[in-house]
């Protein structure tokens, strides 16, 4: 007699899981000399610096012919797989995800809740790595509690000012040591570009 079964894996609790995204973290950490976005030709990278590591970091990039400075902002890429989680797991969150606690900032709130609401629906992340979901984490906490693409820059203490003319145009920003620089941030429709025009106003 043959027979096949499979053993039933016990699902994780809470605790387990803000288990795995510490591990997660830390794995993480060997990403910190992977840079994602190549230097474009003409241009020489000057420095780079950690801004939310391991997820995000800029390069000072300077046009050899012009002596142009480019600001790049370089995130930890999501897979294609990782980028469908990533949605599934935003439209849980418009219907999961409640308000802070009295004396509880957004980004405190969020990530108290986040272990709870992924071990609810952990069937929603099966199949991707906790590398991959803790990934995942950082774009949601990015684009919900923080400032979506431009949210990097705030972690820049270079960074004074962050000016947009629009859409399919580059943001500018005030650094410290450069003055006024390009970055490689673009909203590229009128709906991105709105949506962060009310996030503004809401967190004014």
């Amino acid at each position: 007699m043959k027979f096949k079964f499979k053993l039933r894996k016990r699902e994780l609790d809470a605790e387990d899981i803000e288990e795995e995204m510490l591990r997660a973290e830390e794995a993480l950490i060997g990403y910190l000399d992977l840079k994602t976005w190549g230097t474009p030709e003409g241009y020489v990278e000057v420095e780079s610096y950690p801004l939310k590591p391991p997820f995000s970091y800029a390069s000072i990039l300077r046009n050899e012919e012009t002596a142009e400075y480019l600001y790049i902002v370089d995130e930890l890429p999501l897979s294609n797989e990782e980028r469908e989680g990533y949605f599934r797991m935003r439209n849980i969150l418009e219907y999961e995800l409640k308000a802070p606690e009295q004396d509880e900032t957004l980004a405190e709130s969020f990530r108290r809740q986040m272990p709870i609401i992924i071990a609810k629906h952990q069937k929603v992340l099966r199949g991707i790595s906790s590398v991959g979901v803790r990934k995942i984490l950082y774009y949601l906490e990015r684009d919900i509690v923080g400032y979506g693409k431009i949210d990097p820059l705030r972690f820049d203490p270079y960074v004074e000012d962050i000016s947009c003319s629009g859409v399919n145009k580059p943001i500018y920003l005030w650094h410290r040591r450069y003055e006024n620089i390009r970055t490689n941030v673009i909203f590229r429709d009128e709906e991105e570009l709105d949506d962060f025009v009310m996030k503004i106003v809401h967190k004014a």
